[in-house]
């Protein structure tokens, strides 16, 4: 398969876990959106959703000039406080995905990221495709957390949303496992 197949590939899967986390949004109420659970260090299920936005924002915004800052997140407090203008800024993030030219899903981009707290960022080189495979593993455990989050509130959100696809087609392969 060509690199540009291989990133379209990655693409529509990432396409496809945001539809799945906008879809999740429209079954919460916007106090569940915005509540912690500082008790249990887990933050509110708008911020986990803002930060997996943010790093999808930040690869669209990178891909012009070739480089990627991980670290760069707008922390837009609107989209982490508001659940439709969450679901609004995934929309627009689904489109700009949709519409990245040919030539910018090939080649090799940087991606600078601090890694750990006290280190300095460090650079290293990636490609489009790589980026949309990390970008859709972190929105999927961005959306464990959350499943986990809505879950304490008292809300029976979609059995996979938050599960590993690998884990998913192991579940289904197994049986006596009941499929999520």
């Amino acid at each position: 398969m060509n690199p540009n197949a291989i990133s379209r590939l990655h693409r529509d899967h990432l396409l496809k876990t945001m539809k799945d986390g906008a879809q999740l949004l429209t079954e919460l109420s916007d106090r569940s959106y915005r509540s912690g659970f500082p008790s249990l260090e887990i933050s509110a299920i708008g911020e986990h959703y803002r930060h997996h936005l943010d790093h999808i924002r930040l690869f669209i915004d990178g891909l012009d000039e070739r480089v990627i800052d991980y670290d760069q997140r707008r922390r837009d407090q609107d989209v982490a406080r508001d659940r439709v203008r969450a679901i609004e800024e995934t929309s627009e993030l689904m489109d700009a995905l949709q519409q990245i030219p040919e030539r910018q899903l090939d080649g090799e981009l940087e991606v600078l990221q601090c890694s750990a707290k006290g280190f300095e960022r460090a650079a290293v080189t990636s490609t489009p495709a790589r980026e949309l495979l990390f970008l859709n593993s972190h929105a999927v455990h961005h959306f464990a957390i959350i499943n986990i989050a809505a879950g304490l509130h008292g809300l029976d959100v979609a059995c996979d949303i938050g599960v590993a696809p690998s884990t998913l087609s192991y579940r289904n392969e197994q049986p006596g496992i009941k499929p999520s």
